[in-house]
């Protein structure tokens, strides 16, 4: 024979779900601040690499136009000039 089994719910009774032990809360406290921290510096890294490729950008920009500027000078002797472009009075 067994012994009777009560079905009926208490008012103060938990779901079973709620009833883990007392030492589980700060252990998962504590994985749920490393996850956070651990997402927070992976999207900084990111940012950084986001950000290192725009001014690798901004640096070839920069040094193709300052280049073109250089080859435009014309050098005589120790004086720097710009090229001038002679055009050809148009014929008639």
């Amino acid at each position: 024979m067994g012994f009777p089994v009560s079905t009926t719910k208490l008012p103060g009774d938990l779901p079973a779900e709620e009833t883990g032990t007392v030492a589980q809360t700060p252990a998962q406290s504590v994985s749920q601040l490393y996850q956070a921290t651990s997402l927070s510096l992976a999207l900084a890294a990111q940012n950084a690499a986001a950000i290192q490729m725009q001014n690798n950008i901004l640096a070839q920009a920069a040094t193709a136009a300052n280049v073109q500027k250089i080859l435009s000078l014309n050098v005589s002797g120790n004086r720097l000039r710009k090229r001038s472009v002679v055009r050809k009075p148009a014929k008639r």
